[in-house]
């Protein structure tokens, strides 16, 4: 937890601003973890109890503040949802997805002195930027040898980041019928990040294997498709491959998409010169069904 303390000055006085940032897991573990907050009730009370005392440590000498203490008091102005999948193709993966989506996300190092860079999947506008990357190599990249030690082991795990910012989150307290402030958000945080979480998913990767183009094709000619169909969806996935879809109106291609998806295969080809299994799994089916925040 961090707090963040601003000035600014009025006519008849100065008045200070408090920021805090939280992370709720690190918060109540007391160390930096790759395990993400599951705000069920029991963990929702544990963490109101949390943080009403690490406040009160910075408050013991300000009792007339001491309504900071309590979470019902901030307003949020920005909320992230995220979810891991577990898969060893976590690299593949990312390189698939569209390259006109994909930046090099730069990450500081904590001795504030070197800069590096990993790909990741990332799209950003003013009201949410959503990011699907490589968190191994985040920790490599953030995390002191010490805070690494403290985190222990890290499976191949591929993070599933959405950020709410201002706009996002009013538009959230509108459409959920609650109050923006921290609490409320914590205890709907189950509903709005289940839905925010699922369709950006199903936008970024869909549900989907990925396959070889042979592969592919041999599922298609195997479905009950007619054979006009399974020709068209054939060459749909060669022109995929090669990057030349311009030919292709919106409509048909959300057709063609739903219609492979139906068959369980991805829109995205591997290319056949990789050292890869013809088939690589949808991450989702690897993992359950839950929705985390953090």
């Amino acid at each position: 937890m961090e707090i963040f303390v601003f000035s600014s000055r009025l006519q008849f006085g100065t008045s200070f601003y408090v920021f805090i940032k939280l992370e709720p897991q690190r918060l109540l573990e007391g160390k930096p973890t790759l395990k993400l907050f599951n705000p069920s009730t029991m963990n929702a009370f544990a963490l109101l109890t949390k943080f009403y005392s690490s406040m009160y440590f910075y408050l013991i000498n300000y009792p007339d503040l001491h309504y900071l203490s309590y979470l019902y008091n901030y307003k949020v102005r920005r909320i992230d949802y995220t979810k891991d999948f577990m898969t060893p193709y976590v690299h593949e993966l990312l390189a698939l997805l569209p390259k006109n989506s994909k930046k090099n996300n730069r990450c500081k190092l904590s001795n504030g002195l070197k800069k590096k860079t990993y790909d990741n999947y990332y799209q950003c506008s003013k009201a949410i930027t959503t990011t699907l990357y490589d968190k191994l190599n985040e920790i490599n990249e953030k995390f002191t040898a010490s805070e690494r030690a403290c985190i222990g082991s890290t499976p191949d795990i591929l993070r599933l980041e959405i950020q709410l910012k201002k706009s996002a989150v009013s538009y959230r307290c509108h459409k959920y019928n609650i109050k923006n402030n921290a609490f409320q958000f914590l205890i709907s945080s189950k509903k709005i990040s289940q839905e925010m979480l699922e369709s950006k998913y199903r936008k970024i990767i869909g549900t989907g294997n990925f396959y070889k183009a042979y592969r592919a094709n041999k599922i298609i000619n195997n479905s009950s498709f007619s054979p006009a169909m399974k020709k068209r969806l054939t060459a749909f996935l060669k022109d995929l491959s090669c990057n030349s879809t311009n030919k292709y109106s919106s409509p048909t291609i959300r057709s063609y998409t739903a219609k492979l998806e139906e068959l369980g295969i991805a829109p995205i080809i591997i290319p056949k010169n990789w050292k890869c299994p013809s088939c690589i799994p949808n991450p989702a089916k690897l993992c359950d069904d839950s929705s985390e925040i953090y």
